[in-house]
Formats: C-alpha cells, sequence, structure tokens
C-alpha cells in the first residue's frame, strides 16, 4: 500500500494491526476520489456526537494506465477499509467539470471505490462539495484554505493537512453531523488512543 500519513498526530496512520472503533462509537471513512492520488480522513462519533481524529492520508497510485491505477487505489483502499473496519464510507459527488475525459475518469474511480466498499459490507453516502463546506464553514463557497484550516483546528493538528487529505476528513466530519441531526460539526475532543 502506497499510503501517506498527513497529520501530525501521536502515531502514523498505518501501523501494523487491524484497529477498530471503541465500543459505542461509529466508524466514518472519508473519501476524496481521484485518479493518482485518493484522499481519505477516518474518524470515530462517540454517543452524543463527539468527534474523535484516527488517521488521514493519501493513497498514490504510479500505474502506467489509468485502469491500472484504479485497480492500485482500490487495492489500498481495501486494505484501509480492512485495517482499520469504517461503518461507512462518505464520498465525494462527481461534479461536472468542463474537460469531460477527465470527468469520465473520475466517475470511473468513484465506481470502483464504491464497489470496493461494497464489497466489504461498508455502507456508501455521498455528499457534494458545496454540502460539505457548507456542513464545516457555514458556507457553501467556501474556499479549499477555509476547509483545511477548520480541519486543522477541529482535531487540534501542528499542522495543516494536505488537501486531499483534509477534504477526505471534511467528508467524514459532514457524515458526523448527520448522523448526530446537527447542522454544525461538534468540537472534536481528542484522537483515538
Amino acid at each position: 500500500m502506497v499510503a501517506i500519513d498527513v497529520a501530525e498526530g501521536p502515531r502514523g496512520a498505518l501501523s501494523g494491526g487491524r484497529r477498530v472503533a471503541a465500543s459505542g462509537r461509529t466508524r466514518v471513512l472519508g473519501v476524496d476520489p481521484g485518479t493518482l492520488r485518493t484522499g481519505y480522513g477516518i474518524i470515530d462519533v462517540g454517543a452524543g456526537g463527539a468527534i474523535f481524529y484516527v488517521a488521514c492520508g493519501l493513497l498514490q497510485a504510479k500505474g502506467d494506465s489509468h485502469v491500472d491505477r484504479i485497480n492500485l487505489l482500490c487495492r489500498d483502499l481495501k486494505e484501509l477499509i480492512e485495517e482499520f473496519g469504517p461503518d461507512a464510507m462518505a464520498l465525494e459527488l462527481a461534479y461536472g467539470g468542463r474537460n469531460t475525459a477527465s470527468a469520465l475518469k473520475l466517475a470511473e474511480a468513484r465506481g470502483a471505490f464504491r464497489q470496493t466498499a461494497f464489497n466489504a459490507g461498508v455502507g456508501v453516502v455521498e455528499y457534494g462539495s458545496n454540502h460539505v463546506k457548507r456542513a464545516l464553514t457555514g458556507r457553501a463557497r467556501a474556499r479549499k484554505e477555509e476547509v483545511m484550516e477548520r480541519m486543522a483546528r477541529l482535531f487540534s493538528f501542528t499542522s495543516t493537512p494536505q488537501e486531499d487529505a483534509a477534504d477526505a476528513l471534511a467528508l467524514a466530519t459532514c457524515h458526523a453531523t448527520h448522523l448526530r441531526g446537527a447542522a454544525t460539526p461538534a468540537r472534536a475532543v481528542g484522537r483515538v488512543p
């Protein structure tokens, strides 16, 4: 697996052994899909909506073809799912960009990621980027930097996570707000020990 932990925390995201959510918590895997690199963010949602940081990072593929890269990313995503055991996966909705060929490639990757989660028994929910931004910053048109800063503040990071990882954490956190039935995320209370 080519995974890079990008948040400075008490431990790396991919040290050995299966990690599961503590009793009474729901584990959410956020995925910001891409065809060269894919961001991931994992949080636990506790009773009362408390949010706990677990891990975030990037999956990177160096395959020769688009299909090879998607297969590599799906293999790595499967390993993440096996290691962390999420209860749900929050995936960013595709948007209709100006480049049709790129949009189609991204749609293929999203479909493959959905199938990977489905095969592992993980339910998938989808959120548009404007919905996520509104849930986290109060503004649907917030800049990427605002989302990155919000994630750094929410989880008390010593540095801002990379863009794709921050977006994936934002997706997971957005889903946590929906699990709680709230309009904005609760203050994060810490990291999973």
